[in-house]
């Protein structure tokens, strides 16, 4: 089964925020955004953000939002993590 590009930006996003946590099995998706435009052009990038809550190396549960620009096949690139304590 194919994603929707953007879908797959966001699947990428998350494959990526999970290389990088301390726990991975912890992930757990609160929302993410895909602005409209990214499904009417098929042009350019734009950016995808995931709010998602995990813990950290206390063990205390964390909510932190990433956001990725996405390319026009999915790739993701300038990823950055926000913690929103």
């Amino acid at each position: 089964m194919h994603l929707p590009i953007p879908m797959r930006g966001v699947a990428n996003l998350e494959k990526e925020i999970k290389k990088h946590m301390h726990n991975p099995k912890s992930y757990e998706r609160v929302s993410s955004y895909i602005p409209v435009s990214a499904y009417l052009s098929d042009k350019g990038s734009y950016r995808v953000s995931v709010t998602f809550r995990d813990t950290n190396a206390f063990g205390a549960t964390v909510k932190n939002t990433a956001s990725s620009s996405v390319g026009k096949y999915g790739f993701i690139y300038d990823v950055r993590i926000v913690n929103d304590y």
